[in-house]
C-alpha cells in the first residue's frame, strides 16, 4: 500500500510493493522459459512446485514476474497452464503429446511477451528516493516547482535540476547534491544582480556575504555570522546552510548519502522558490510605482516605451520578466510570445541589445 502527499507541486509516494525486474531476474526468466520449451520436446518429468522440473520452472517464472514491476498478462496464462498440469498429472509423469505441443508453443510466446514488457520498463537499477516519486524525478522534475518558478528559471539551472533529480533516482548522491547546489548558486547570482552590478567571477561566499550585509542591521554588521543570520530572511539562512553543504561535498573525505541528497534537493527547491518570490515582489512594487506609457503607435512602440521606463530601475538591463509583468499590470493584452516577438524586432532592428540572457537594454 502506498500513500501520497504533495510538496511544492510534486506528488510524493511512500515505498512501493513491487520492484523493478533485475538483470538476475531476467536471466532466470529466460533460462526457465527455455527449460520449459526443451522439457516439452524431451519428455521431462512434471515434478512438483519445489522441484527443478516442469512445475518448479513454472512456479519460478510466476514468482519472478509477480515480485517485479512487469505488468504482464503472461502471468495469468502461465498460472492457468500450471493449474491444469498440476491437476492432470502425477509428479513422475510426463506431458502427453497435446500438452507437450501446447507448452512448446506457449513457452516461446510467453518469452516474447515478457521481453516486450522488459523493454518498456526502466532497466537502470534505481535507489529509493524516499518520499519523492521516482517517475516524477525521472520524467517531470519540473513538478518540484510551481509553473511560475520553473518558467522563470534559466536553462542552465533547469538542466542542473533535471540532472540532479535523475542522478538521485539512480543512487548517485554526490552528483545530485553538486548539481542541486549549482542550480541554487545560479539563482543566488541572479538575486544579487537584480539590484546590483553584474558579477563576473565572484564566489558563492562573496555574493552571500554581500547580500547579508545589505539585509543586516547596521549595529550587527560586525557580529558573528550566527548572530547576523538570526535576524535575516529565512532564505539567506537556507543559502548559508547550502553554502556549507557545498564546502562539505567538495571535501574529498566527505560523501553525502541518499538522505542528504534528497534533503538538499528539497531545500534547494524551496530556496529557489523564495528567491523567485522575493524578486517578483520587488518587481511588482517597482512597476506599481511607475506610470505606464500613455501614447504609442503600435505594440513595438509600446514595448520600447515600457522598457525605456523600466531602465531606471535596473542597472544591468531590464529583465524580460519585468517587461511581461509590466504589460500585464498595465492591462496591455499581449502574450509573452507576442512580447518576445516585439523584443526580437527591437534586437534585429538595432534598437536594443542583450547585455546577458533575458535582459534588455535600449540603444
Amino acid at each position: 500500500m502506498s500513500q501520497n502527499s504533495e510538496y511544492g507541486g510534486v506528488e510524493f509516494t511512500s515505498t512501493s510493493d513491487s520492484e523493478y525486474l533485475t538483470l538476475a531476474d531476467s536471466f532466470v526468466l529466460g533460462s526457465r522459459l527455455e527449460y520449459l520449451r526443451r522439457a516439452a520436446q524431451h519428455d521431462y518429468e512434471i515434478g512438483d512446485s519445489e522441484s527443478n522440473r516442469i512445475l518448479g520452472a513454472l512456479a519460478e517464472v510466476i514468482q519472478a514476474l509477480r515480485t517485479s514491476d512487469v505488468d504482464s498478462a503472461v502471468i495469468a496464462q502461465i498460472s492457468d497452464f500450471r493449474t491444469k498440469v498440476e491437476s492432470k498429472y502425477e509428479p513422475v509423469d510426463s506431458l502427453d503429446e497435446d500438452d507437450a505441443t501446447e507448452l512448446e508453443r506457449k513457452s516461446g510466446t510467453w518469452w516474447n511477451m515478457v521481453l516486450a514488457d522488459i523493454k518498456r520498463q526502466q532497466m537502470i537499477p534505481t535507489a529509493d528516493p524516499g518520499l519523492l516519486n521516482q517517475q516524477v524525478l525521472i520524467e517531470e522534475p519540473e513538478r518540484i516547482f510551481s509553473s511560475g518558478v520553473w518558467n522563470w528559471l534559466d536553462e542552465r539551472p533547469k538542466a542542473d535540476i533535471e540532472e540532479a533529480a535523475k542522478t538521485l533516482v539512480v543512487g548517485c548522491s554526490t552528483s545530485s547534491v553538486i548539481l542541486s547546489l549549482r542550480a541554487v548558486e545560479h539563482c543566488l547570482r541572479e538575486w544579487y544582480e537584480y539590484e546590483n552590478e553584474s558579477l563576473e567571477q565572484a564566489a558563492w561566499g562573496q555574493i552571500l556575504d554581500m547580500l547579508m550585509q545589505e539585509f543586516a542591521e547596521d549595529e550587527k554588521k560586525n557580529d558573528t555570522v550566527l548572530t547576523q543570520l538570526s535576524d535575516l530572511p529565512p532564505v539567506l539562512t537556507n543559502l548559508y546552510y547550502l553554502k556549507e553543504k557545498r564546502n562539505e561535498v567538495n571535501h574529498p573525505d566527505e560523501s553525502p548519502d541518499l538522505h542528504e541528497a534528497r534533503q538538499t534537493l528539497m531545500i534547494v527547491a524551496s530556496t529557489i522558490t523564495e528567491i523567485y518570490e522575493y524578486i517578483t515582489k520587488r518587481e511588482i512594487e517597482e512597476i506599481d510605482a511607475l506610470e505606464p506609457p500613455r501614447e504609442y503607435e503600435d505594440d513595438k512602440d509600446y514595448i520600447y516605451s515600457l522598457t525605456d521606463m523600466l531602465e531606471s530601475q535596473y542597472q544591468s538591463g531590464v529583465p524580460r520578466t519585468a517587461i511581461y509583468k509590466s504589460a500585464e499590470m498595465f492591462d496591455k493584452e499581449l502574450t509573452r510570445d507576442e512580447i518576445d516577438d516585439v523584443i526580437m524586432d527591437l534586437l534585429m532592428g538595432g534598437q536594443a541589445y542583450e547585455p546577458d540572457d533575458d535582459r534588455l537594454k535600449l540603444i
